[in-house]
């Protein structure tokens, strides 16, 4: 058994948070104690703390912790042509044949990276458009980089592509591979455009927006009080769907995808103001780490597993070859 400071938390199949202060999501509660989580799931949570035999414990100091977010119609291509093919030049999707698999695997990386620095855990990516090309790309990247990954191709990808990257339990415990995600979407764009929000719809990025989760839902609840929370709800109700385990909540049986804010919450966060302090308070900016199945994918604001400068200057290259001079 070990101690670990929270700047040092390592991956562990039996891992043990004491003296944490719990936010499920859904529904809003607050709850401060002690947690274990077994094979990536939560096992138990409660006031009192008998640490067993093996387990990794890490010591939270009653640091927040909240679920990590999910965020749907993310499109790595989209997300690398921001800023360089305007609207009404050519669709960004019609790029996607001029670029390597390699250049491909780069994009899903850049946006996965962008994910997990923002709180969104559980991206659910759209790569309809040419995703014969881009399925076995976005596979290897979200592998890579660790995070719970639903992988939108439509019925045309051949998803045999993906199959010899792993055996099929390293697929499927962390990344599913869907036809059509059947869920209304809302994002900023239908919220500045004053459309409306469907009922059911789960949170999504505009092609190449940053996938802010939080600012979306205080969007919502601008528009609202209550929709941003319902969208959150949606879009926690679709993962656990998905991999067959509730998310958004920090309870028995859930999946272990969680953030640690690196947040000093002036006196006692409770049932009564957790609302107030996530729509005023907390902010992406705040996420220190990122765990994801009970292994880290962030630590002291770095993503662990990619070379963030190194993957930007790859995107960067790729981009100029192909659309360059467009900006």
């Amino acid at each position: 058994m070990s101690l670990d400071p929270i700047h040092t938390i390592r991956g562990a199949r039996r891992l043990h948070l004491k003296d944490a202060r719990f936010v499920s999501l859904t529904p809003l509660s607050v709850e401060s104690g002690h947690l274990r989580a077994v094979d990536g799931k939560i096992a138990w949570r409660g006031g009192a703390s008998a640490v067993e035999r093996g387990e990794e414990v890490l010591e939270c100091w009653r640091q927040v912790i909240l679920p990590g977010f999910v965020m749907a119609d993310l499109d790595p291509l989209a997300f690398a042509l921001r800023g360089t093919v305007h609207n009404g030049e050519r669709d960004p999707s019609s790029f996607a044949a001029e670029f390597t698999e390699t250049e491909h695997k780069d994009f899903a990386l850049q946006l996965f990276i962008e994910c997990v620095m923002l709180g969104v855990t559980a991206p659910l990516v759209n790569i309809t458009n040419m995703a014969s090309l881009r399925l076995r790309p976005t596979v290897r990247a979200a592998r890579e980089i660790g995070l719970r990954v639903v992988i939108e191709c439509g019925p045309d990808a051949d998803r045999t592509a993906a199959a010899d990257l792993g055996t099929g339990k390293d697929i499927h415990d962390s990344i599913r591979i869907v036809n059509k995600i059947a869920a209304p979407r809302v994002g900023l764009d239908i919220i500045m455009k004053g459309g409306i929000v469907a009922a059911g719809s789960i949170l999504a990025a505009p092609d190449g927006a940053i996938p802010d989760a939080l600012a979306l839902v205080r969007a919502l609840e601008c528009l609202r009080p209550g929709l941003g929370f319902e969208c959150l709800a949606n879009s926690y109700n679709y993962l656990s769907g998905a991999f067959g385990a509730p998310a958004g909540l920090l309870d028995k049986g859930a999946l272990f995808d969680i953030l640690f804010l690196d947040y000093e919450v002036p006196g006692e966060l409770n049932n009564n103001n957790i609302k107030h302090w996530i729509l005023s308070g907390f902010s992406t900016a705040a996420i220190e780490a990122a765990v994801v199945a009970a292994k880290p994918v962030v630590r002291r604001h770095e993503v662990l597993a990619v070379d963030r400068t190194a993957t930007a200057q790859a995107v960067a290259s790729a981009v100029r070859r192909v659309a360059g001079g467009r900006s």
